[in-house]
């Protein structure tokens, strides 16, 4: 078994045995078989295989119905996804409101639970228990009172005293206050 293919023409040429057989073929057409018998030149005339052009035409339309098909899926699918990923964010923000307002609620219980525990303590101080709330606020009061005078008593560093004093004097010309820059500054060395 041989063979070639034909030029721009359609022409060709074979060796074969003069008792050889040539089959043609070409897509689209019907595949002869001639006998040599002999010949040296051949014309040999392919008649169309409607057939099979009509086969393939409609294997490419069914597999371009196939195509449209699966792209029309893979679209919904796309469109499918999108509108899940939206779903998911309005949800992601949903929780974080959620998670907030909890936040909030907590806050909310611990408040209220801290003023319910005072209620309750408060409540047990009452007359019943010997004790006036205007006295203990009255108490509460003069210990504050009480530190405040206590803070201004504790005594304070030499470097204090000195600018208190500079800054309490009615006046004091520049070489005084040259002066007691320089003994400061003695003082800290």
């Amino acid at each position: 078994t041989n063979g070639t293919i034909t030029d721009i023409n359609g022409d060709f040429s074979l060796n074969v045995s003069p008792k050889g057989k040539l089959r043609i073929s070409f897509i689209g057409y019907q595949v002869p078989t001639v006998d040599v018998a002999g010949r040296k030149s051949l014309e040999i005339v392919l008649k169309e295989d409607t057939e099979k052009a009509q086969s393939f035409v409609k294997q490419k339309l069914d597999l371009q119905e196939k195509l449209n098909q699966t792209n029309s899926r893979i679209k919904e699918q796309d469109d499918k996804i999108s509108a899940i990923k939206v779903k998911i964010e309005e949800l992601e923000i949903e929780i974080s409101k959620m998670k907030s307002k909890k936040q909030e609620l907590a806050t909310r219980l611990d408040v209220a639970q801290i003023n319910n525990e005072i209620n309750e303590t408060l409540a047990g101080l009452n007359d019943d228990h010997g004790i006036n709330l205007d006295e203990l606020e009255k108490k509460v009061s003069q210990k504050e009172n009480y530190g405040k005078a206590l803070d201004e008593l504790k005594p304070k560093n030499e470097d204090e005293l000195l600018d208190e004093y500079i800054k309490s004097s009615p006046s004091v010309d520049s070489k005084v206050a040259e002066e007691l820059e320089r003994i400061k500054e003695q003082m800290k060395k």
